[in-house]
């Protein structure tokens, strides 16, 4: 059995290969990625003690018995009646909504791990009434009920993950704007040179 942590599907569902290269070259992380770590945390904290009826970064753990994992992690924020999740983010919102989950205003990654967690509460706390889960962006907050088709996604996720981790695949990749300040990016440049290109 893996164990997989909410935080690091969001990074997954953002850019499979920097989970790869995370895995298994283990580099340093930039200076401003630090950084923007350690605010979050500071956020986080502030948040804690302000958000009261909630329990704040508790650590959860639940087994997907189906699949040979372990979802283990700490939600900003949750409540099991009403049963909500609270996660936030030091980012802005997105200015389009994702299509994919009937517009929703927010980050398909940031969706996946708050569906992580819901998908733990609900299992841990037997729960059978809708989840809210609600995203507090630097501007903004959207807020949404989890349904069948996110949890559908994170199990399809989930599944991505075990095969990339048991059978050491490098994920496909698409290198674009949002890869000009990633550690990997040389790697991932070097990479794409040397693939074959499939014959068609």
């Amino acid at each position: 059995m893996i164990t997989v942590i909410p935080s690091r599907l969001r990074q997954f569902v953002y850019c499979p290969r920097q989970v790869f290269f995370d895995y298994y070259l283990a580099f340093k992380k930039p200076l401003k990625q630090r950084l923007r770590m350690f605010l979050g945390r500071v956020l986080h904290l502030f948040f804690r003690l302000f958000k009261r009826g909630y329990r704040c970064e508790e650590l959860l753990e639940v087994d997907v018995p189906e699949l040979g994992i372990k979802i283990i992690g700490k939600p900003d924020a949750f409540r099991v009646e009403p049963p909500e999740i609270v996660e936030y983010k030091t980012s802005r919102m997105p200015t389009k909504p994702w299509y994919g989950f009937d517009g929703i205003m927010a980050y398909l990654s940031d969706v996946t791990q708050a569906c992580a967690y819901a998908y733990i509460i609900k299992r841990k706390f037997n729960i059978d009434k809708p989840i809210t889960i609600t995203i507090q962006y630097a501007d903004g907050v959207t807020q949404f009920a989890y349904n069948e088709n996110m949890e559908e996604h994170l199990l399809d996720v989930l599944k991505q993950y075990k095969r990339m981790v048991e059978n050491k695949l490098l994920p496909e990749a698409y290198i674009g704007n949002k890869c000009k300040k990633c550690q990997y990016l040389e790697i991932c440049k070097q990479i794409e040179e040397k693939l074959p290109i499939p014959q068609k």
